[in-house]
């Protein structure tokens, strides 16, 4: 990413960019094929996505007014996760495309509900949290940073 969007904007885009992955394996199922490879793709890009939002983007937002409407994002991120592993079981369990297409309809579901509400009160905060950095530098920080090997989403977390 080279131009200077709002650290919003490329979160935006990068909910295209996955529902277009997962929406490949939609369009593979309606054919009777289960198109793993851009599914993968798109399931380590959502992966990567909730990372960055619960380890870098949220923290700064959990005070304040913005505590709750936090707060349902991670509880979300954690049932995003769950059904993110269903699809994975589904394709690696060698699943008849209509059980693979049944999960991947729930995911679908519970990510056009909760990117919305991300897109609309949770990223506009979080631009202006960071208004101080460059959204350019903010983004190029961010690109390098991938999960740790067995991170998972804070609401799947076993307490300590």
């Amino acid at each position: 990413m080279t131009d200077d969007l709002a650290l919003s904007a490329a979160l935006e885009r990068e909910h295209v960019e996955i529902d277009a992955g997962l929406e490949q394996l939609g369009t593979s199922l309606a054919t009777g094929t289960v198109a793993a490879a851009p599914f993968a793709a798109a399931a380590a890009a959502l992966r990567r996505h909730i990372y960055l939002e619960e380890e870098f983007l949220f923290p700064p937002l959990r005070t304040g007014r913005m505590v709750a409407s936090v707060a349902v994002m991670f509880r979300e991120h954690g049932d995003i996760w769950h059904a993110l592993d269903e699809v994975e079981a589904q394709i690696v369990g060698g699943a008849a495309p209509e059980r693979v297409r049944g999960a991947l309809d729930v995911l679908l579901e519970l990510l056009g509900e909760h990117n919305l509400k991300e897109e609309r009160i949770v990223y506009p905060v979080i631009d202006r949290v960071m208004a101080g950095q460059s959204a350019h530098e903010m983004r190029g920080h961010l690109a390098g940073m991938r999960p740790y090997a067995g991170w998972t989403c804070q609401a799947l977390r076993t307490p300590a």
